[in-house]
């Protein structure tokens, strides 16, 4: 039966189409296999190296490598006869969307084995290429509707593949929010702590004392600076899931916690509040972080995080 009377043009047939495939899929399965292997080899050796390192890098240049062979191997393929049928072309294409996302996921691997770029901007990559991965297998399935009569066991993994795409999609956010939050604080951390040892220096510790009112104040305003820069990541789409807004809430109510404690004392320094209600306050404050810790240790199991045994052990779970 020719091909025309399923979609083809009159020059290619069923089994030019399925000839076709077997040369986009040459080496495929071999090359995933290799990468398999090399990506063990990854898995153990983030275990035990420090950023940045070259083996690291060398492991993510190798699978680069490898997925770049496929790039090449595909691409050439575009002049082929049967890619003028629309289908054929479009799973061609797939593939090499596919591939070309590899190659840059392990572009960003090695950033970050040279310590270069966040572990967020390597999951955005796993992201993209694995939702890449998902178009591909549409493409696959299309495909085999036309070619081959268990078309639809093809089919059935189109919607294992959208599944882990949409949830390495919602790891990378996470993480992406997480450490846009993460890198503020240490900056806010960072601006609290000067202007604590400023105050320390300060000699004159009476009552009202307008420089320590001043100290506390630039506290406030630091503070209240991050507040404002959490608040406007209320949009951000990481925090369509429950467990990721609860732990941006406890962020929120802690810092909040933060700023009372700091006006506490800058009501105290000019004699306006005893020292009872700044204790008052920091014990507000102790039991925000704690409950920011519960929210930050539960989020880290969930994420299989690298480093949620020792924020739960802060935690004390």
């Amino acid at each position: 039966m020719l091909a025309a009377s399923m979609g083809f043009g009159m020059a290619c047939t069923d089994t030019q189409v399925e000839a076709f495939k077997d040369a986009v899929d040459e080496h495929w399965d071999e090359t995933i296999g290799a990468i398999d292997t090399l990506t063990e080899q990854w898995d153990v050796l983030t275990a035990s190296e420090d950023l940045p390192s070259k083996y690291l890098a060398e492991n993510a240049r190798e699978r680069r490598s490898l997925a770049q062979a496929m790039v090449d191997r595909l691409t050439p393929l575009r002049s082929h006869s049967a890619t003028e049928n629309p289908t054929a072309r479009q799973f061609l294409e797939t593939a090499i969307t596919y591939w070309s996302a590899e190659v840059a996921t392990y572009e960003a691997e090695e950033s970050y084995a040279l310590n270069m770029t966040a572990w967020a901007i390597v999951l955005q990559n796993h992201a993209e290429s694995s939702e890449s991965f998902a178009e591909f297998r549409q493409g696959e399935c299309e495909l085999g509707k036309v070619l081959y009569s268990n078309w639809r066991e093809i089919c059935e993994e189109v919607e294992d593949a959208v599944q882990v795409a949409v949830e390495l999609r919602d790891l990378a956010l996470f993480y992406e929010f997480r450490d846009t939050v993460r890198k503020r604080w240490r900056e806010v951390v960072g601006k609290s702590e000067d202007i604590r040892e400023q105050a320390e220096t300060i000699d004159d510790r009476s009552i009202p004392s307008h420089r320590l009112a001043e100290m506390s104040s630039q506290g406030s305003e630091n503070i209240r600076a991050f507040l404002n820069f959490l608040q406007k990541l209320n949009v951000h789409p990481a925090l369509d899931h429950a467990s990721t807004e609860r732990w941006y809430r406890t962020v929120i109510t802690y810092w909040d916690q933060e700023l009372k404690s700091s006006e506490a004392r800058n009501a105290y320094a000019l004699g306006r509040a005893d020292w009872a209600s700044v204790e008052r306050a920091d014990d507000s404050v102790s039991m925000a972080y704690s409950a920011y810790l519960e929210a930050e240790c539960a989020l880290s199991r969930l994420h299989e995080v690298a480093d949620a045994d020792s924020i739960c052990a802060l935690a004390g779970q």
